[in-house]
């Protein structure tokens, strides 16, 4: 028996997909990875993986401790330095995260391209820019809450089941203790991250 996210329908049942008009922005950054985005955004960046605790804890890892760039692939938007297997495909991407990509392309300057497994990156602008650590606690937090499933092995393949409340508190405790250790992240953003889940009304059902 083992622990995966269910990273297909969380967007549903914890935040919308907002759209927002290009000026709401000072950075791409935002369109992707702030309050009203980053939940839908670390989900579908699980996609291709094996959307275990494992993989959500180490993606929200690597999101805090690299930088975010603007590194464009064939299938999509490749936003953590150094961390190429979290690709966000345009194809999950709404209207307006693809106008804000094609506009910050536009006025940002290609600084390199880079050819790795037969896959081409390419990376514009420079500046290092960074995803708040208070967002990917809430961002987890919230993936675990409604995505969390058992997974048993039977004769006719996996069968899923949602958790009782008591494991899921248990694995939303040690799962955002582990990213807070990794991250040495601060005292406060465990609080600060729990403050917006009863801003936007997601618990434990």
């Amino acid at each position: 028996m083992s622990s995966v996210v269910n990273v297909e329908n969380v967007d549903k049942n914890c935040l919308e997909n907002e759209e927002k008009k290009c000026d709401c922005w000072t950075s791409w950054t935002e369109a992707f990875f702030d309050e009203q985005n980053i939940v839908h955004s670390i989900q579908c960046m699980l996609l291709d993986t094996d959307k275990t605790i494992e993989e959500l804890t180490a993606l929200c890892i690597a999101m805090h401790n690299n930088h975010i760039v603007l590194c464009l692939t064939e299938k999509g938007l490749m936003p953590i330095a150094g961390a190429h297997m979290y690709v966000f495909p345009y194809s999950k991407m709404n209207k307006t995260q693809l106008r804000i990509l094609r506009d910050a392309i536009v006025q940002s300057k290609r600084t390199f391209e880079a050819l790795y497994q037969e896959i081409t990156y390419n990376v514009h602008g420079s500046q290092p820019l960074h995803v708040d650590a208070v967002l990917i606690l809430f961002a987890a937090s919230c993936l675990l809450m409604r995505g969390l499933l058992t997974t048993n092995w039977a004769k006719h393949g996996h069968s899923y089941f949602p958790l009782d409340k008591e494991n899921v508190s248990y694995y939303l405790n040690s799962t955002c203790f582990t990213i807070i250790h990794a991250c040495n992240m601060r005292s406060g953003d465990a609080y600060a991250a729990s403050q917006l889940l009863r801003k936007h009304g997601v618990s434990i059902d």
